[in-house]
């Protein structure tokens, strides 16, 4: 990852911040210069770390070759595929995490116990409905039989699913009794509880009162650690164990409406303290983050549930500005980051959305950034995706790209049966879908 390259701008920029809205409004000077100076320290700790690598391998390399270029230009969709891992100036980086993340004896040998089959529908997950012969799911012994068939890596939980706190808890309970019983692991019990527009359990169920949108935590000044732990103990306690919160999107004057009030504001480093405060909160009530929608749905125009939406900023303005929060998640050990539809010209000048490009998730993301957790999609049946790609195509794509779960396909079984026969016909590898199983077993196993 280029660290010098995200402070040096960062840095430069940092200044304009203080123009614009703080994103965490009634937040102290004494904070923001915390959070500055905590990225600035981290920063410049990589750096040097970084810079003794490459002056090792430097010298390790010369006696071979007088014209190697240590200097790594941005990840294009045109060379992602041809950048050699030798010269990635994050490989001693990513190693070191990998090494400290190695997975557990017990979850090697579940990966290889699991037939192919039951990998592949580790990297889905879906509205209930879409394994269930009756609609909507409200107790979860709808979900037995399509559980057997397809032992999905998760479930989300929309508005009909959700009446009341003690049908919840039963729902979940049933569903991961059957998860338990089919393959041995539980399920992710995702839910959209951001606050404000966008909440699907608080003000909706009687006896937990309605979370705020997080511009309104930012301007009345809230305590956003123990908002995160209001959410996290209700959530817990009926039973979610993944919020896709909190949004990481930092607003400008081109975000669209769908964006607004579900950020924290247009100060990045106000927003990347403010996000990982939340995702501090949830997870000491033992719920994981999904921080979305990478690599920031800030400069969009467009709503991606409608249309395509497009970035033109540079890699490096966007690691300046919008990927200062995601960075910082990232920093903190991120479970969970989504991606959004919107398509990043400067990586992608086809207009391939950020959800289906390997120069977006494995190439900025996971390369550059040094991200090791789970990537999810966002929706694929959002029609920036669906009403472009078909199912099996937008399926094999994410999967293609780096993605770990596919969420909520326009037709699931058609997009898991596209992904099966691509891993059965080697068109996919085998170990390309080990590396995203082996990491979602590691996460199950240790939520237990």
């Amino acid at each position: 990852m280029k660290i010098k390259s995200i402070f040096t701008t960062a840095a430069a920029l940092s200044v304009l911040c203080t123009s614009f809205v703080s994103g965490c409004a009634g937040a102290s000077e004494e904070a923001e210069s915390s959070v500055k100076e905590t990225i600035h320290t981290t920063v410049f700790a990589q750096e040097t770390e970084i810079t003794d690598n490459e002056k090792e391998t430097k010298a390790s390399t010369e006696k071979e070759s007088n014209n190697e270029n240590t200097t790594e230009p941005p990840v294009t969709a045109s060379d992602q595929d041809n950048t050699s891992e030798d010269n990635d100036p994050s490989k001693d980086r990513q190693e070191e995490k990998v090494n400290d993340k190695k997975l557990s004896e017990a979850s090697l040998e579940k990966l290889a116990m699991m037939s192919i089959e039951e990998k592949v529908a580790q990297m889905f997950a879906v509205m209930p409905e879409a394994i269930s012969y009756s609609s909507p799911v409200t107790r979860g012994e709808e979900l037995q039989e399509g559980i057997n068939e397809y032992p999905l890596g998760g479930i989300l939980l929309m508005g009909p699913n959700i009446i009341s706190q003690e049908q919840i808890k039963e729902l979940i309970e049933n569903v991961q009794a059957y998860s338990e019983d089919r393959i041995g692991l539980p399920m992710f019990t995702f839910v959209d509880e951001e606050g404000g527009s966008v909440r699907r359990v608080s003000g909706k169920v009687e006896g937990i009162s309605a979370l705020k949108s997080a511009a309104e935590m930012a301007a009345e000044g809230d305590d956003i650690y123990q908002t995160g732990k209001r959410a996290g103990s209700y959530l817990s306690d009926l039973g979610f164990n993944v919020d896709f919160a909190p949004v990481a999107d930092v607003v400008s004057e081109d975000s669209s409406l769908v964006i607004e009030d579900r950020s924290f504001g247009n100060d990045p480093y106000k927003v990347a303290e403010c996000v990982t405060d939340f995702a501090k909160g949830l997870k000491e009530e033992g719920v994981m983050s999904t921080f979305k929608h990478f690599p920031g749905h800030g400069p969009t125009a467009t709503d991606t549930h409608n249309d395509s939406a497009y970035i033109y900023k540079s890699v490096e303005e966007l690691e300046a500005w919008d990927l200062i929060p995601f960075q910082a998640a990232i920093d903190e050990d991120a479970e969970f980051i989504m991606i959004s539809h919107a398509a990043v010209n400067a990586l992608d000048s086809d207009g391939t959305p950020a959800t289906l490009s390997k120069a977006v998730i494995t190439g900025l993301l996971k390369d550059r950034m040094g991200y090791e957790g789970i990537v999810v999609t966002d929706a694929l049946n959002m029609g920036a995706i669906a009403d472009h790609y078909s199912a099996p195509e937008a399926a094999l794509m994410a999967v293609e790209a780096g993605a770990d779960i596919l969420l909520e396909p326009s037709d699931f079984a058609i997009a898991y049966n596209a992904v099966l026969e691509a891993v059965k016909s080697g068109e996919i590898s085998e170990t390309r879908v080990d590396e995203s199983v082996g990491k979602i077993i590691g996460l199950k196993e240790r939520i237990r």
